[in-house]
């Protein structure tokens, strides 16, 4: 027996080196279709208003190495399937399941498998949590194999989680004790709390007094979002809105032309955006701090539609003024300042 586990290890080994030896050579193939999926998952969750952190990386070699070896895997090519891997983290656990679904929809990310991790009934298996979702990418350089990719999503809640039970569960140095073990383990009962407990006050949200508001908010920053691929500061966003309370209405119908407004201007506020915008040249220049932020498509309508009511009650408030006149110069306001 031992001879023939000598020599199935030895096999295994001299697989490893072939293994690692061509994931060497083709490591960058992997890297640009980690960077592929990263851009794509970026555009999905942008086009579809939703708020998220993507990562994306290739697996390093000793990473590879040492997966092999504890994982005991015969085919150390065929078997390693996260050589590409693309991480999405949310804040609200339904965002998860829409995101899920979005991918698998998708043409461009080929789903090769979707294994949901949040429902493990096993305690020995409660090392990781989240969505796990295998695709497959066409290479960029000619090849006719496709690059498979494995994407997690999860929340932040289970981001850390798993980041925790990782070093204490999966491969920890010294076997826990029963007792702390279970001890571990709780900490699953409170995750899944903070989960629900997030999506219960975002459900209860709507139901606020001044949450019209908040609505008006959140329809540009969902079009902000898609247009720029970029998140803005909420902070500012609020201390501007209450600066010109009674300016920007926020009742229903101003969501709807707010939504018409940016539907009539997309191809104009892209390219705003574009020479602009949080990813131009301009990014940096505090006068054009505006075209950073989810509020400027609300105050581009107004320059449009009431730019002088606007004017008024932004010197009123004593907002800096080269940020109102930066964003004018892009509109059709004709308004002296």
């Amino acid at each position: 027996m031992p001879d023939e586990f000598g020599k199935r290890r030895g096999r295994q080994m001299m697989n490893l080196n072939e293994a690692l030896e061509r994931y060497t050579a083709e490591r960058p193939r992997f890297q640009r279709a980690a960077e592929q999926v990263r851009v794509r998952l970026e555009h999905l969750a942008a086009e579809n208003g939703l708020s998220c952190r993507v990562s994306a990386r290739e697996k390093d070699p000793q990473g590879y190495m040492i997966k092999v070896v504890t994982k005991g895997y015969a085919d150390a090519w065929g078997e390693v399937t996260d050589k590409a891997g693309a991480r999405v983290i949310f804040d609200r656990p339904s965002h998860v399941d829409d995101f899920t679904k979005i991918i698998d929809e998708d043409p461009e990310l080929a789903v090769i498998r979707i294994e949901d991790k949040r429902e493990i009934t096993d305690p020995e298996r409660l090392a990781y949590s989240g969505v796990h979702i295998q695709v497959a990418v066409t290479a960029d350089d000619g090849a006719s194999e496709a690059i498979e990719c494995e994407v997690q999503l999860r929340t932040a809640a289970q981001d850390i989680w798993s980041i925790l039970s990782h070093k204490l569960l999966y491969k920890p140095i010294v076997e826990l004790p029963r007792e702390q073990q279970h001890a571990i383990y709780r900490l699953v009962a409170l995750i899944e709390l903070f989960d629900m407990e997030v999506e219960r006050v975002m459900d209860a949200l709507p139901q606020q007094p001044g949450y019209e508001y908040s609505e008006v908010l959140r329809e540009v920053e969902s079009d902000f979002l898609r247009l720029t691929e970029s998140l803005s500061f909420r902070r500012l966003s609020i201390y501007i809105l209450d600066s010109l309370q009674g300016v920007i209405p926020s009742d229903d119908s101003y969501v709807t032309k707010v939504r018409e407004y940016v539907a009539a201007n997309e191809e104009s506020l892209r390219s705003i955006y574009s020479d602009y915008g949080p990813h131009s040249d301009m990014s940096s220049s505090p006068d054009y701090a505006l075209f950073g932020q989810a509020e400027s498509l609300m105050l581009l309508e107004r320059l449009d539609n009431d730019a002088f009511a606007l004017l008024s009650a932004w010197n009123a408030a004593g907002l800096p003024e080269e940020w109102l006149r930066t964003l004018a110069s892009v509109s059709d306001a004709d308004i002296a300042f």
